[in-house]
C-alpha cells in the first residue's frame, strides 16, 4: 500500500488488521466533534455566477440559520466555507453544514425558513439531508 501519510493511524490499524481499535479511535473522534453516526447532517450549498453574491449570501443564510434554530440543542452549524469543489460548471459554491441529534426539527424549521429566504437572482440554494458526500 502506498500512502502520503504512512504513520496516520487508520492506515496503522489497517496494517495490524485493527478494526476494533480502529472504531474505538474513529468513535471518540466523531462522538468529540458530533459527526454521524451520532448525530445527522445537513449539508446547505449556495452556487451561482458571482463569487461574491454567494459568499454574502452564505454569510446571510448563516445569520438566519442562528436565529431560526437557535431553539435547536445540541445544534452545530459550521461555516460558511467554499465547497471542496468550490467552482463547478461555472458556479461558485458555498457550504453550511448543520449536525444535530435529532433531524427532524431542524428540517422543519429549514423548510420553513427556506421558503422566507430572499436569495439575491442568480444564488441558488439546495439542502440535503444526510449527504452521501460533501462536494
Amino acid at each position: 500500500m502506498q500512502s502520503f501519510t504512512p504513520f496516520h493511524p487508520a492506515i496503522q490499524y489497517a496494517r495490524r488488521h485493527d478494526f476494533g481499535g480502529f472504531y474505538e479511535q474513529e468513535i471518540e473522534f466523531r462522538e468529540q466533534l458530533k459527526y454521524p453516526p451520532l448525530t445527522r447532517v445537513a449539508l446547505l450549498t449556495l452556487k451561482g455566477r458571482n463569487e461574491d453574491k454567494v459568499k454574502l449570501s452564505a454569510d446571510h443564510l448563516r445569520r438566519e440559520l442562528k436565529k431560526g434554530l437557535a431553539e435547536v440543542k445540541d445544534l452545530v452549524i459550521a461555516g460558511p466555507a467554499p465547497a471542496p469543489l468550490a467552482r463547478a460548471e461555472s458556479n461558485y459554491r458555498h457550504q453550511i453544514m448543520l449536525r444535530a441529534r435529532q433531524m427532524t426539527p431542524v428540517s422543519r424549521r429549514l423548510a420553513v425558513l427556506t421558503e422566507s429566504l430572499a436569495l439575491p437572482e442568480g444564488v441558488a440554494l439546495s439542502v440535503d439531508i444526510d449527504p452521501v458526500d460533501l462536494a
